[in-house]
């Protein structure tokens, strides 16, 4: 299945199908139930659980599940500042996203950071979704995955805030210096036309001649800590739920 029947403006090539696992369509959580939310002001749905790919592993590879830092939860005094620092500007950009080039896991959560909110909010992916998946994506990213991105409700406002939000790296395949697979998470505030609430946002990218291509992404429901637009405005009991599990730390605030 192809995602375009022609060339698009940031690529010359269409990707084709492959086998990566699929997550809850970012239309189904994000597109009219969210709308219905910020109208009706009923509480949130229950979290709804999507499961985050995992990394394809080579015939002579390995998956590393990363141990995490912090090694307890987050608290308001815990949460440590990592040193990815986001693109938040990537967003606005009418023209394609620069590939991520630094081979790290840091590189990669850059990588996926900007992608993320390339595909969501910018311009570039309002205009031709197709193109500006193109763009970033693997041949790996399943037809599926890819479908739901370009159904994504343009209607109204779209962005993703990483830069408040927070990041961890759940494990990577290959090389810890120089991995060739990572698979990232980000919490972050995430605005579907128009209408806001908090997801986490996880998938993998994959190392390749060129650097950093999405192999996969999928959205999940979160717990909604009210009234809260940044990671270091939750508190104790918000942010256990928020960002729950081990690893997690913010973007490097740093100008």
């Amino acid at each position: 299945m192809s995602r375009r029947s022609s060339r698009g403006p940031f690529t010359g090539k269409s990707k084709g199908t492959g086998i990566a696992a699929a997550g809850i369509a970012f239309g189904l959580l994000f597109g009219a139930s969210m709308a219905a939310d910020a109208q009706s002001g009923d509480d949130p749905p229950s979290p709804v659980a999507a499961p985050v790919p995992t990394p394809a592993a080579g015939p002579n590879d390995t998956t590393v599940i990363d141990p995490g830092e912090p090694a307890t939860a987050p608290g308001a005094d815990s949460l440590q500042e990592g040193l990815v620092k986001p693109a938040p500007e990537v967003g606005d950009l009418a023209t394609p996203v620069a590939k991520g080039k630094d081979r790290t896991k840091n590189g990669a959560v850059a990588a996926f950071s900007s992608y993320s909110a390339w595909l969501i909010g910018s311009p570039a992916a309002a205009s031709d979704a197709a193109a500006a998946l193109d763009a970033v994506a693997s041949d790996l990213l399943n037809p599926a995955v890819a479908q739901t991105l370009l159904d994504i409700d343009r209607s109204g406002d779209n962005h993703f805030a990483v830069e408040v939000g927070a990041y961890r790296v759940i494990a990577h395949s290959g090389d810890d210096a120089a991995p060739d697979q990572v698979m990232v998470e980000i919490a972050a505030p995430l605005t579907i036309a128009g209408a806001t609430r908090w997801a986490v946002v996880g998938g993998v990218v994959q190392w390749t001649e060129a650097g950093w291509d999405l192999v996969s992404i999928a959205p999940r429901e979160v717990p909604q800590p009210a009234g809260k637009s940044s990671v270091d405005d939750l508190s104790d009991a918000e942010r256990a739920a928020t960002l729950e599990g081990l690893g997690w730390q913010s973007f490097d605030s740093a100008s």
